[in-house]
């Protein structure tokens, strides 16, 4: 058969069924589009993962307690300070709470500014400063609590931050907010943050306060941390360091090296060749599945 007649019996079949023809066109339209779709989503998502992590950097390892476990205290942290290969501790609490006049709850971060800058990487500002690593009363919250949906401000730095009951007020410029974290404590914003999205250890910057953990130490004397960054001296010695971290602790931590994530972030499907943030050579990646657990149930000033 001529190509001319092959042709024109295509068209005749699908004059005689239209709606048919129409349909199925349609349909490999759609499914093109939503795969073309997916696989941009996937990639963005992968990309901001592999950044998001490359902040840490391979070497580090992120201790974590176990469901309802006794927090880590401060000499367990000067326990994890003296493992052979360890070459940095970086010890934090974290806490879900409710802030009035948002329906949902905020983290509540509590690091030193130092530790707080290898955590973000690099600390973007859009008005006041970063904390002092004094015990002092102060704060550095997100931009999402600073701000909100339409832009407007619903805490300026100066303001005083009210960290206790949790009020009945809705947000309104110029009323301090409330916090439920045992006593209550009045806190100055001393810098609000630009937006920054989850962090390498899965929290929303834009919706966290920050306060120094020097200052949560007034209330807990011996520490409470329920998330501990512990870095190695190099990226050959993780795997040693954390093997003495299990014999350690035991069945009261969870481990996560930052190196198995990357080396397994992402692909579900299959396996992508990516180049490796840290040594520029090719690695393959597959699907993560990691979590870090926070223990809600803390309280500063309580028991």
């Amino acid at each position: 058969m001529r190509i001319p007649d092959i042709l024109a019996l295509s068209w005749r079949q699908l004059k005689e069924r239209r709606l048919r023809s129409i349909l199925t066109i349609l349909a490999i339209a759609v499914g093109v589009t939503t795969i073309i779709a997916l696989s941009a989503q996937v990639e963005g998502a992968r990309a901001n993962i592999i950044q998001n992590l490359g902040k840490l950097g391979p070497d580090t390892i992120i201790v974590t307690i176990r469901g309802k476990m006794i927090p880590f205290t401060d000499a367990d942290v000067a326990r994890l300070r003296e493992l052979n290969g360890v070459s940095a501790v970086r010890p934090m609490l974290i806490m879900r709470t409710k802030i009035a006049g948002l329906e949902d709850s905020v983290t509540l971060l509590c690091i030193s500014s130092s530790d707080l800058k290898n955590l973000l990487g690099e600390i973007r500002l859009i008005d006041g400063s970063l904390y002092l690593d004094v015990p002092a009363p102060q704060a550095l919250i997100g931009y999402n609590i600073a701000f909100n949906e339409a832009g407007e401000a619903r805490y300026r730095v100066g303001q005083p931050m009210f960290l206790g009951g949790i009020s009945q007020t809705m947000y309104k410029t110029g009323r301090a907010i409330s916090v439920r974290i045992g006593r209550g404590n009045i806190i100055a914003v001393v810098g609000i943050l630009d937006l920054y999205g989850t962090s390498s250890i899965r929290i929303d910057v834009d919706e966290t306060i920050f306060i120094p953990i020097e200052y949560v130490r007034m209330f807990v004397k011996t520490g409470s941390y329920n998330i501990v960054l512990v870095e190695a001296e190099d990226a050959e010695s993780v795997d040693q360091v954390a093997e003495l971290i299990r014999y350690a602790f035991g069945g009261r931590v969870s481990i996560t090296l930052i190196k198995q994530i990357v080396e397994t972030v992402f692909f579900c499907n299959g396996a992508d060749k990516l180049s490796h943030p840290w040594n520029r050579e090719h690695i393959v990646y597959s699907c993560w599945t990691g979590n870090i657990q926070y223990n809600d149930d803390l309280r500063l000033g309580e028991g």
